[in-house]
């Protein structure tokens, strides 16, 4: 019994390494005074990812969150971290069942990280609920967001309080990425 574990142990590690050479070949391009700049995956956010891509979860974007634009390299930065989910469209155009069974994909993914949230906050504490970490679909899309508080929520929030609901926020961000990395090993 103890063999099958270290075997299915090292095969989950083989497939979170694969999943990393994923992550390290994301990137946008942006031009930024005449110039292209490659913007990689922020790094807070590249354990998050490998382990929602080895569970097999499609990953679309994603942002640690910016209280400012970093010198015009984010158009529209989002203040809280998120990552956007869905299901997978083929790289053509789609048909209707194409988008169909992304869509169920989506609905499974979504499941999937509710259930994975309940327990994460199951015997967790928030001294702010803004922090918290969320599923929020988009109407009509196969794909939601994994977020915390909405950038409506907290934009016009003292800087210090948004800098206080930021740093809980990373927290929770980094505390989950562990729990999901110690579920998809064991």
């Amino acid at each position: 019994m103890e063999t099958i574990k270290l075997e299915n142990k090292s095969k989950k590690q083989a497939e979170l390494a694969a999943a990393k050479d994923i992550v390290d070949g994301f990137f946008t391009i942006k031009k930024v005074n005449g110039r292209e700049i490659h913007i990689g995956v922020d790094k807070e956010l590249k354990k998050l990812l490998q382990i929602l891509i080895a569970m097999g979860i499609n990953t679309e974007s994603s942002c640690w969150g910016h209280l400012s634009d970093h010198n015009g390299l984010h158009e529209n930065p989002s203040l809280m971290p998120n990552v956007v989910i869905s299901g997978n469209l083929p790289d053509r155009e789609y048909t209707y069942d194409d988008i169909e069974k992304a869509a169920k994909e989506a609905d499974a993914f979504e499941l999937t990280l509710n259930k994975l949230l309940k327990e994460f906050y199951r015997e967790r504490a928030l001294s702010d609920e803004r922090a918290k970490i969320v599923v929020d679909r988009f109407e009509g899309m196969p794909s939601f967001k994994l977020r915390s508080a909405t950038d409506n929520e907290i934009r016009n929030l003292p800087t210090k309080t948004k800098l206080l609901i930021s740093e809980l926020s990373h927290k929770e961000w980094r505390d989950f990425s562990l729990f999901l990395e110690n579920k998809f090993i064991e």
